[in-house]
C-alpha cells in the first residue's frame, strides 16, 4: 500500500534536479501538486489505520512556527486591514491613479504566492520523508537513491566539461562555461547539492563498510578482510563518491567547498558509524590524504578561485538588503519579494548592470521579506529540527548514520545560507527536507509513534473526512 507514493516521492526527488536544479516555475509547480498529491494519499492511508502516524511530542514547536510562518505569508499577500502595514508604494500607485489601492504588506502577492508553493514542498516533503523513512529499509533505500542519482549528475556533469562544456541539457550554455555544474546553471547552487550527495554516499559507504566487515572471514589479514569488506555496495558507493567529489572540485564554487568541507568534518565528529575517536582521527586522515590527488586533478580552477578575488562583490547587496530589513524590520515587505524590492533600493554602491533575483544570503534576504520576527521561527524552526538529529545520533546505538547525516546536511546548508542562495533552489531544498525528514524519522528508538495519544487524535479526526466502511456500516 505504502509502495507506490514512495516510489513517487523518490523519483520525484531524483528526477527534479534534472531541469536545471527544478528551478523552472513549470518543474516547481509540478513537484508541488506531485507532493500534494502524495500527503493526501498519504492522509487516506493514516485516516483509514492502514499506516501509522509517526509523531513524537518534540515536533510541536517545529510544526507550530512553520504553519506560523505559513499564515503570516498568507497575510502578506491579503489586502491588510492594519493601518502602517501595507507597503507605502500602494499609497503612491494610487494617488498617481486618482484612486484608492487595495494595499497588501507586500508589493508582489503573486510572488510571495509562489515562493509559498516552494515552501510547502519543503514541508510535505519532510513530512513525506518522516513517515515514510520510520521503516529503516525505506530510509536506506532513500539514501541509495540520492546516492545514485548524485553520481548520475555528476558523472553527466564530468562528460559534458570534457566534451567543451558548450551545452546544458539541450541548450546553448549561457553561463558558467569553465565550471561543471551538473543540470544547474549556477555553479554555488550545483556545489551545494553536490555537497548533499558527498555526505549521502560517504555516510552510505562507511556504514555499508562497516556492515561487510562485521561478516568478513576473521581469519584473513586485515588488508584481506579490508577488501573483502570492500566488495560489493561499498565499492559501488566508493566509486560514486569519487565520481561526485571531482564534479564537486570542478565545480570551482569556493563557498561551496568550504561549506562542504565543514559538513563532512561534522559528520565525521558526530557519525557514531566510526565508533572510536582513534577511528574518527584515521577516517579524517584517510579523507584527507584522498582528497589530495582529487584536488591535484580536479581543483586546479578552485585553487586559483580561493588565491583569487573574481566573482561578484556581495557585500554592497548585502548593505542593501540590510536596507531593506530597517524600512520594516517587524513586517518585512513580502515573501518572495526581493527581486521586485531592490530597485527601490539600487544605488551606485552596486555597480554595473548585472540583475539580483536573490539576495545571495538567505538569512537577510528572509530578514527583508518576513520581518525579522517570522524569519528568526523559520530558522529556529530548522535549527531545532537539527538538534532533534544531533541528539538523536548521540542516543542510537543502531542506525544513528541517518539523523548523523540530517545534522551534518543541516550545517552544510546553513554555512553556504551565508553567501548564496543554494537552499532557496528546488532540488536543493527538496533534497534536505528529504534527508532532514528521514533523519528525525530515525532520531528515536522505539515505536513508529511517541506521543501516540496526539497522533491517534489525529487519525480520529482524519476520520470523520471519509466514509469508511465500518462507519457505513453502521
Amino acid at each position: 500500500m505504502i509502495r507506490a507514493p514512495w516510489i513517487a516521492l523518490l523519483l520525484t526527488l531524483s528526477l527534479l534536479a534534472l531541469p536545471f536544479g527544478g528551478y523552472r516555475p513549470w518543474a516547481w509547480s509540478l513537484a508541488g501538486l506531485v507532493i500534494a498529491l502524495l500527503l493526501l494519499g498519504w492522509a487516506w492511508l493514516a485516516a483509514a489505520r492502514r499506516v501509522p502516524i509517526v509523531w513524537r511530542g518534540m515536533l510541536w514547536p517545529a510544526v507550530i512556527g512553520y504553519f506560523v510562518v505559513v499564515i503570516w505569508v498568507l497575510l502578506q499577500a491579503i489586502t491588510t486591514p492594519v493601518q502602517g502595514w501595507a507597503h507605502p508604494l500602494w499609497t503612491i500607485a494610487g494617488t498617481a491613479l486618482g484612486r484608492p489601492l487595495a494595499a497588501s504588506v507586500t508589493i508582489a502577492p503573486q510572488d510571495g504566492l509562489a515562493s509559498l508553493i516552494r515552501l510547502l514542498t519543503f514541508g510535505g516533503i519532510f513530512w513525506l520523508a518522516l513517515q515514510f523513512g520510520r521503516d529503516r529499509d525505506r530510509a536506506f533505500q532513500l539514501l541509495r537513491w540520492i546516492g545514485i542519482s548524485s553520481g548520475a549528475y555528476a558523472l553527466y556533469g564530468l562528460i559534458n566539461y570534457i566534451a567543451g562544456n558548450r551545452l546544458l541539457l539541450w541548450y546553448e550554455r549561457w553561463a558558467y562555461l569553465d565550471d561543471v555544474t551538473g543540470t544547474f546553471v549556477n555553479r554555488n547552487s550545483y556545489a551545494t547539492f553536490a555537497g548533499l550527495g558527498l555526505l549521502t554516499v560517504f555516510a552510505l559507504t562507511i556504514h555499508l563498510f562497516r556492515r561487510n566487515w562485521r561478516y568478513a572471514d576473521p581469519s584473513l589479514s586485515r588488508i584481506g578482510r579490508f577488501f573483502e569488506a570492500l566488495r560489493g555496495a561499498p565499492a559501488l558507493f566508493g566509486t560514486l563518491l569519487i565520481v561526485i567529489a571531482m564534479a564537486w572540485l570542478q565545480s570551482h564554487s569556493r563557498m561551496g567547498f568550504a561549506a562542504t568541507a565543514i559538513g563532512l568534518l561534522t559528520l565525521i565528529l558526530v557519525g557514531r558509524a566510526i565508533v572510536t575517536l582513534r577511528a574518527r582521527l584515521i577516517a579524517l586522515i584517510i579523507s584527507l590524504l584522498a582528497a589530495l590527488p582529487l584536488v591535484g586533478s580536479s581543483g586546479d580552477g578552485l585553487l586559483d578561485r580561493l588565491e583569487g578575488t573574481d566573482g561578484i562583490d556581495r557585500l554592497p547587496l548585502f548593505e542593501l538588503t540590510r536596507r531593506m530589513i530597517d524600512s520594516a524590520p517587524w513586517t518585512g515587505q513580502g515573501y518572495g519579494g526581493f527581486a521586485s524590492l531592490l530597485p527601490l533600493y539600487r544605488d551606485m554602491t552596486l555597480p554595473g548592470r548585472q540583475t539580483f533575483t536573490l539576495a545571495h544570503n538567505s538569512y537577510l534576504e528572509l530578514a527583508a521579506e518576513l520581518g525579522l520576527p517570522a524569519a528568526a521561527m523559520l530558522a529556529a524552526v530548522i535549527v531545532w529540527l537539527a538538534l532533534l538529529c544531533l541528539v538523536g545520533a548521540y542516543r542510537r546505538n543502531r542506525d544513528s548514520v541517518f539523523p548523523s547525516l540530517a545534522f551534518a546536511a543541516s550545517v552544510l546548508v546553513g554555512v553556504h545560507a551565508l553567501t548564496d542562495f543554494s537552499i532557496q533552489i528546488p532540488a536543493v531544498g527538496c533534497l534536505y527536507a528529504a534527508l532532514l525528514g528521514v533523519g528525525n524519522a530515525q532520531a528515536w528508538t522505539g515505536g513508529a509513534s511517541a506521543g501516540s495519544s496526539a497522533a491517534a487524535d489525529m487519525v480520529s479526526r482524519l476520520r470523520f473526512l471519509l466514509p469508511l466502511k465500518s462507519s457505513t456500516a453502521k
